[in-house]
């Protein structure tokens, strides 16, 4: 279901776009300061293209992603993946992974991500609208990429 190199190369760029944005040191910020749009569409398509990328088939089983949930126990609470999967127990539970792609990355991580740089800064970064714009224009980029990559 995984491709393990893939998905280690999602979770360590998504740790280093994480403390880029979280970022209030001075030195660090020039990196994405001068060009911050394209920063963030560029980021947002890298991490798309490698969300979609993990997936080996097609079409992911959603009872066996919610069963591989339940081991990530301490960070997914255990009644969020029983209920998962007493949802999709007696169903035919695929979904694509372009589709899934564009749930979590186009309109999730997208928009999401521009309050949690807010709040977890402390206040310190702002939200704004215009990067949450280029977070999803590149997260829909890098899906058609990666779509186009694919077949």
């Amino acid at each position: 279901m995984f491709r393990k190199k893939y998905g280690v190369a999602f979770c360590l760029f998504s740790v280093v776009v994480l403390f880029l944005g979280l970022t209030t040191n001075s030195k660090l910020a020039v990196i994405t300061s001068s060009h911050d749009k394209a920063a963030h569409f560029i980021a947002f398509g890298a991490e798309t293209m490698l969300f979609v990328a993990m997936f080996e088939p097609q079409y992911i089983d959603l009872r066996e992603l919610a069963s591989k949930l339940h081991i990530l126990g301490k960070w997914v609470p255990e009644t969020v993946s029983d209920r998962l999967r007493e949802a999709f127990l007696d169903r035919d539970a695929s979904i694509s992974k372009y589709v899934l792609a564009f749930v979590v990355c186009c309109l999730g991580a997208s928009t999401l991500s521009e309050f949690a740089q807010f709040f977890l800064s402390g206040g310190k970064r702002s939200f704004d609208v215009f990067d949450m714009l280029c977070n999803a224009a590149g997260s829909t980029v890098g899906l058609l990429a990666a779509y186009k990559m694919e077949h």
